[in-house]
């Protein structure tokens, strides 16, 4: 028995009597089967919704482990490189603010002392630390929409699956969720 039908079957054993716990994953079209060993009524109801609330909760966090795989197809993964990206932005905000002419008359010491993410850039993929600046924005305010697309994709997918009924509705409730490009 997997880690996740493992789970499963002892968050439902806590309501009703198991006999059999079937993973399904709503990524391949298969579904959650349980079957129950001499429960009443009640506890079927009871066992049902431990399997309803246990599935949501998987299901939330695929959606999450999606947002990140469409996140990745954009930037660099990492926390290192994070931190990275957010200091270049500061950097390229604070060049902007000194002015074109200002920053381009900084020395390579100068610059490197005052900007040492963003001057890394100069030389590479810019010929100057304004011009460097500049690219950084750039970048910035495009991942800035594309990021602010996927985060509402991921919001709306975990409430579409939090308010779905059924376990058939949570399938379809993942199935609809339609990632950037």
């Amino acid at each position: 028995m997997s880690k996740l039908a493992s789970r499963l079957h002892q968050a439902i054993a806590a309501v009703a009597p198991v006999e059999t716990v079937a993973v399904g994953d709503p990524r391949d079209g298969t579904s959650w089967v349980v079957s129950y060993a001499g429960a009443t009524p009640e506890q079927i109801a009871a066992g049902d919704a431990a399997l309803l609330a246990f599935l949501k909760d998987e299901a939330k966090g695929w959606v999450d482990a999606d947002a990140e795989r469409v996140r990745l197809r954009y930037v660099t993964p990492g926390t290192g490189q994070a931190m990275t990206y957010q200091e270049k932005a500061a950097q390229a905000g604070a060049v902007l603010d000194l002015g074109e002419e200002a920053a381009n008359a900084l020395t390579e010491v100068e610059r490197v002392a005052q900007f040492p993410v963003l001057a890394s850039s100069v030389g590479i993929e810019a010929d100057t630390l304004y011009a460097a600046a500049e690219l950084v924005m750039s970048r910035q305010e495009a991942w800035a929409s594309l990021g602010g697309v996927i985060e509402r994709t991921r919001l709306a997918g975990k409430k579409a699956v939090g308010e779905a009924v059924g376990v058939t509705g949570v399938h379809a409730a993942y199935g609809a969720i339609a990632w950037p490009t």
